[in-house]
């Protein structure tokens, strides 16, 4: 977080002149969601970005090169530079942002009408991983919603027809908490992975002296468990 924000709920409120502020969940693979209801209309940036946009004072979400936005009070779309997009938003609107890593793309909505893709060829892959984010002006308000606690208000409409190009459909829309699930998910190999090698460390710590058999084993072991998941997965092991 960069500058001063109040934070109440999902309600988020700049209290200085020009402040950021992202999410504690990033994404990085599928397609995500979230929306933002408009409650005030000055200026605001709304978007993505990653750990190493550099929230400072006058510069926030879209200012850089790893970082993308859209700003409904100047009708523009920021990525290090700015250009026209989208429509004048107003205060009660909700405003839609959708990331997906299988095409490579940001797009936003407005009240269940899609604004067009702002944003293609986003960078990703190893250590690129995206978190909903905002920047606004002293008095400005919003109120974020995941899609955990509360249903969205709009689903975005996606129709698919198979090509030669793209034979197969994108991945499910997710909320922005089902990262989370990801991680649940290595709970029981990871737990199996501890267990064993506390056996082993016991051993070692009994043993008068380390084989070279035994070496091997370890090795083995490790391989067989760990290698299969950082294959899967090039995100586990970063």
């Amino acid at each position: 977080m960069a500058g001063n924000i109040k934070i109440t709920g999902n309600m988020i409120e700049g209290v200085s002149r020009f402040s950021s502020i992202r999410a504690d969940t990033a994404v990085f693979s599928g397609r995500y969601y979230y929306e933002v209801k408009i409650m005030s209309d000055g200026i605001m940036q709304i978007g993505w970005c990653t750990l190493a946009t550099p929230f400072v004072h006058d510069r926030g979400v879209g200012d850089d090169s790893t970082s993308y936005a859209y700003d409904g009070n100047r009708v523009k779309k920021w990525n290090d530079d700015s250009s026209a997009y989208g429509e004048k938003w107003a205060p009660g609107d909700i405003i839609g942002s959708m990331i997906d890593f299988h095409s490579r793309e940001i797009s936003f909505y407005r009240n269940d009408v899609s604004l067009g893709i702002a944003f293609k060829a986003i960078k990703t892959g190893p250590n690129m991983a995206y978190f909903p984010a905002i920047s606004l002006s002293d008095g400005e308000q919003v109120c974020f919603n995941f899609g955990d606690l509360h249903p969205f208000t709009y689903q975005p409409k996606q129709s698919f027809i198979p090509s030669i190009t793209a034979p197969t459909p994108p991945p499910p829309l997710c909320a922005i908490t089902e990262p989370q699930s990801l991680i649940k998910n290595y709970h029981g190999t990871a737990s199996h992975l501890v267990d064993l090698f506390k056996s082993y460390l016991y051993h070692f710590n009994t043993a008068d002296a380390l084989s070279n058999d035994l070496k091997m084993l370890v090795g083995t072991v490790i391989i067989e468990y760990l290698y299969p998941l950082v294959g899967e997965d090039q995100y586990l092991m970063e």
